[in-house]
């Protein structure tokens, strides 16, 4: 097949069949082709909140302390072959862009949209390359076929990506393979794992409750059957669900070790340029948000359970440098100058309540515009309900495909919990943007725009403001 074929092969799967929430196919396809899994070590990570901006720090403190890295993940944002990655230390042929230290001295000389270009050009170039994809696309699909004449089921897309994943980390020979949980942890489709290297946990809460349970414990329960026998467990310590998790290890004699956020001192916020201390040591981060120390702290303590575990090449002045440099679109981040418009892909509760601690932090005192999409399936009235409060005006847009929620719609909701507040729905997001800006502009610019919601505006995001 030539890329596109296998695109089309993929989506008329997805589209077709969905979701299948079992190990058995998935388990069947892996084994057929070799189990490029049992060859490669593994960091699966599971958790609600911050499983992507956790990996990206540690897949960068691997790479920046000389390892190869292999990444999956999802969603996308910018393109199919942005979930399979390969991480690995290169010469940056345009420094200024990337690692400026006049942006560190003076952050309201930040030209965001070369420095994001930059950014996202670097970002593209670790993703799986066109022709590995249709390659590998190629030899499964004609797995699948035997699989279904032999009894088996068709494998989902996701289970076929997931495969696709790990023989491309055997392919690239990777050091090592961090790989995120789609959708809970004990029956997603990365779930064949066997013996994982490390299992990384981090924030737990509220999200797709109709298939993972109505609680914050049992979420925590289906996060915390990719814990397997003998194997290490570094955690965020949730009070929640300490018990339950310190149960799980001690039945599968697994090794925990604990993030304590308590531990995380110093924190000092500011535009592209945040700091704070842990266990003794002083970091900086260009990545936004009140949230971002908890990622970071994780992945250090990850990091160094990793060294312990015998990659010893993790120094802390590798993970210094490597949380400097590290970016993660979507997450408080900044888009634009003039006006100030910052993007976060706050989609649930947690996600809004992290959101709204962090426009605390950085624009005390302020109100802002907003502009939101949410897909139906999410708790849109609690995210409006907690957001609404720091809202000077409000653009809503609408999603798209099956979960879609019409602009309209999610208009009604935020007025029938603020009738005070103005309220417009927009046909696109370009004349969300366009009527955001324009609405700035009275006030000299002076006003911060917000974008949240669903992750899969970014995209359309980045097409208009960039």
């Amino acid at each position: 097949m030539q890329y596109e074929e296998a695109l089309e092969y993929i989506k008329n799967i997805e589209v077709n069949l969905g979701s299948d929430y079992s190990l058995r196919d998935v388990t069947e396809l892996c084994k057929r082709v070799g189990r490029p899994d049992r060859k490669i070590k593994v960091i699966h990570i599971a958790g609600t909140n911050g499983k992507g901006s956790v990996g990206t720090y540690l897949a960068n403190i691997l790479m920046e302390s000389g390892y190869r890295v292999g990444r999956y993940l999802s969603p996308t944002i910018l393109d199919y072959r942005e979930r399979i990655q390969k991480i690995e230390r290169k010469e940056k042929t345009n420094t200024a862009d990337i690692n400026c230290e006049e942006r560190k001295a003076n952050t309201t000389d930040i030209n965001c949209e070369e420095r994001k270009a930059a950014l996202l050009e670097q970002m593209q170039s670790t993703f799986a390359k066109e022709e590995e994809v249709a390659d590998c696309l190629t030899v499964l699909r004609s797995i699948c076929k035997q699989m279904v004449q032999d009894g088996f089921g068709q494998p989902t897309a996701f289970e076929i990506e997931t495969v696709m994943a790990f023989m491309l980390f055997e392919k690239w020979n990777v050091d090592i393979a961090i790989v995120e949980c789609g959708l809970g942890g004990r029956m997603d489709a990365t779930n064949f794992l066997i013996n994982p290297y490390l299992c990384l946990f981090t924030s737990i809460s509220k999200d797709h409750m109709g298939i993972l349970g109505n609680t914050k414990e049992e979420i925590a329960k289906e996060k915390f059957g990719i814990i397997k026998k003998n194997t290490t467990v570094v955690s965020l310590k949730q009070d929640f669900s300490l018990k339950l998790l310190e149960q799980t290890c001690k039945e599968q004699d697994a090794k925990l070790y604990l993030c304590d956020t308590k531990q995380i001192i110093n924190k000092v916020f500011c535009l592209n340029h945040n700091t704070f201390s842990y266990l003794g040591e002083k970091y900086v981060l260009e990545q936004n948000g009140v949230y971002q120390t908890e990622n970071a702290a994780l992945a250090i303590h990850a990091a160094k359970i990793l060294e312990k575990k015998g990659m010893h090449r993790i120094t802390i002045p590798s993970i210094q440098k490597a949380l400097e440099e590290s970016f993660w679109y979507g997450r408080f981040e900044l888009l634009l100058k003039k006006p100030c418009m910052i993007v976060d892909g706050a989609h649930n509760e947690d996600g809004a309540l992290r959101l709204k601690e962090s426009l605390e932090m950085y624009f005390p005192e302020e109100k802002c515009i907003f502009i939101v999409g949410m897909f139906r399936d999410k708790a849109y009235d609690k995210v409006l309900e907690i957001m609404l409060p720091y809202a000077k005006r409000l653009y809503t847009v609408s999603t798209k495909g099956k979960r879609k929620l019409d602009a309209k719609e999610l208009a009604s909701h935020a007025a029938a919990l603020n009738q005070d507040l103005s309220i417009q729905s927009c046909d696109s997001i370009q004349q969300a943007v366009r009527d955001a800006k324009k609405e700035a502009d009275k006030n000299k610019n002076k006003d911060k725009i917000i974008l949240f919601g669903t992750l899969s505006l970014i995209h359309e995001i980045y097409q208009e403001v960039l």
